[in-house]
Parts: structure tokens; sequence; C-alpha cells
């Protein structure tokens, strides 16, 4: 009956990490904008896109196959306080397309659409979105990055709940301390580099608070760790299972890296 127990808080904590990942992934400022669009009885269903490779253009492609509608894109460089530019969409088949030049690392648009049809318009989004660019991060480095991040984010839940309504386990406190410390603190910065030229831009250089937030994880398992060792972890335990939740529930690329006047700022 005990390992039942212990099994079912560690499916929870499971789901509760794949809650996590989701929200991780549908809230960050790089997940796409969509929105919805209904012209002459007909809707459309638009994505625009907020993240792309540097060395690619990024694709504005609006699924809207009726002729009588045209579309503009409205786009400002705001890497280099750029005025505000148009250009006209262009048809291809059962779709309408335009493009952004490709930027260095961490170079942002800020833009918007106007759609015309007859003597209507209709601005999508209502505020301007943005779209950062970056660097192509191998995959094998990502995904073993993000598979450790969400492993350690696992445990630490798995932990929290464990000791709370069991007791202290050392070995469980020091596995999410190395998860966090190898997803985190070796091959976070490895994956900001590949992205954007910097290995760290969180604390004390910069505002990131990806960085940062893997920081605080690190920082506070470890204390837990060497506190656990000296027969005083439990309160330590609660405060990084506690700060654990808190910062997945803080969007991932927040303050993220952001390219002003050729040179790498962070902040909001």
């Amino acid at each position: 009956m005990k390992n039942f127990k212990k099994f079912l808080l560690f499916v929870f904590s499971f789901f509760l990490t794949v809650f996590f990942s989701v929200y991780q992934r549908v809230t960050g400022p790089t997940h796409p904008f969509f929105a919805k669009l209904k012209v002459l009885e007909k809707e459309y269903k638009l994505q625009f896109p907020r993240s792309q490779n540097t060395g690619e253009d990024a694709k504005i492609v609006l699924p809207i196959d009726e002729k009588l509608i045209r579309a503009e894109l409205y786009f400002k460089n705001i890497s280099e306080d750029g005025d505000w530019e148009r250009v006209e969409f262009k048809r291809e088949g059962k779709e309408l397309y335009a493009t952004l030049k490709t930027l260095p690392p961490a170079g942002k648009y800020h833009y918007y659409v106007k759609i015309y049809y007859f003597e209507r318009q209709v601005q999508i989004p209502d505020k301007p979105i943005s779209i950062r660019f970056k660097g192509k991060v191998p995959d094998l480095i990502l995904i073993i990055h993000i598979l450790i991040i969400f492993t350690g984010f696992l445990l630490s839940i798995y932990t929290g709940l464990y000791t709370y309504f069991y007791e202290i386990k050392i070995k469980l406190i020091l596995f999410t301390f190395i998860l966090f410390f190898i997803g985190a603190g070796v091959l976070g910065p490895i994956v900001q580099y590949y992205a954007f030229g910097q290995f760290w831009t969180g604390f004390p250089w910069g505002k990131d608070l990806t960085d940062n937030k893997g920081l605080i994880l690190i920082i506070f398992w470890g204390v837990a760790y060497f506190k656990a060792r000296k027969g005083k972890g439990k309160l330590w335990v609660y405060i990084a299972f506690l700060f654990s939740i808190l910062t997945f529930f803080i969007p991932h690329s927040m303050w993220g890296s952001e390219l002003k006047g050729g040179k790498i700022k962070t902040g909001p």
C-alpha cells in the first residue's frame, strides 16, 4: 500500500510536469500568435510566427483563398530603431504571403497585418507583435537540454511531495540538484551561446529571466542538499519545491536577449 501511494505521488508529479511543459510552450513570447478572421461568411484561421532562425527570412502566410481579399504587412526593425515600413502580400495559389528579411541573432521586428476587402479593412493583431531571430541550436543539444530540465522539474515535484508525506531522502534531493545543474547551469549557457552568441545573460551581467530561473533552482536545491546532509533540510526542500513551481509559472524566454544598437540587452 505504501509503495502504491508513492507511485501515485510520482504519477501526480508526472502529470504536473506535463501541464507545465505545455504551459511553458504556449505562454512564451516566441510561441506563434493565433487569430481568426471571418470575411464574406467564411472563417480563416491565421498563424503569425514570433521566432525565426537567423539566415532564413520569416514568411508570413495567410491561408486566404478568396481573391477579392488583399493584405499588407506593416513592420518595424526595433533592433535599429527603424521606421514603420509596408509591403504588399503576394498571392500563391490559395495563400497570401509576405516575408521579413533575416536579422542577426536577437534581432527583432514588430509587425502587424492589414486585410482589405471591398471598402473595409481589418488589422490583425489589434496591437503589433514581435518576432525575434536566433541562431540555430543543434537539435541533439536542445533535446537533451529540454529533457534534463523537465526531468529535474519532475523530480523536484516528487521530492517535495515525498518529503512532505514521508521523509527526507537525500538521494532524491541530490539527483534534483544535479539535473538542474547540468540542464540549466551547463547546457543552458551552451544553448544560449548557439542562439544568441552569449553564454550567460542572467545575474549579475543581465536580466534574462530564463538564466536567472535556472540559477535560482541550482542555488536552492544545492542549499537543500547541503542542509539535508546535516539533518536540517526539510524546510529548505519545501522552499526549493516552492521556487520550482514559481519559476516554471514564468513563461520561457521572458526578458530574453534582444539586439539594440548592435549590443545584446536583456530585461523588460
